[in-house]
């Protein structure tokens, strides 16, 4: 399988008051949907872009600008447990479960 490259705008957002960062906001480049992902004080949601003009500075309220913009590629590949040969020791339970439920699902006559 081919690895998935996704390119990603990522800006910081300071205030213009207290010089404090505020956050950062995150969206996929050539998405087709408005959205965003903000992140402020390790949680992330998801808002509309015009919406971010009202975001304000969470320790003083003061207005908030973008500071630094920078543009990031990442990697996704897909892992096939399957592909790899034989490894040391025992496998996980999990591997092993599915494993039997893929053997159960084959036809009988190949058995």
């Amino acid at each position: 399988m081919q690895p998935m490259i996704r390119t990603f705008v990522l800006t910081d957002l300071k205030c213009l008051m207290c010089g404090a960062t505020a956050g950062s906001i995150e969206r996929e480049r050539g998405s087709s949907t408005p959205c965003v992902a903000v992140e402020r004080a390790g949680s992330v949601r998801s808002i509309v872009a015009w919406e971010t003009s009202g975001l304000r500075c969470q320790r003083c309220g003061g207005s908030v600008y973008v500071d630094q913009v920078e543009i990031v590629d990442r990697r996704t590949e897909p892992l096939e447990w399957e592909d790899e040969g034989p490894r040391r020791g025992r496998p996980p339970k999990w591997l092993v479960e599915q494993r039997r439920r893929k053997r159960d699902r084959e036809p009988s006559s190949e058995r």
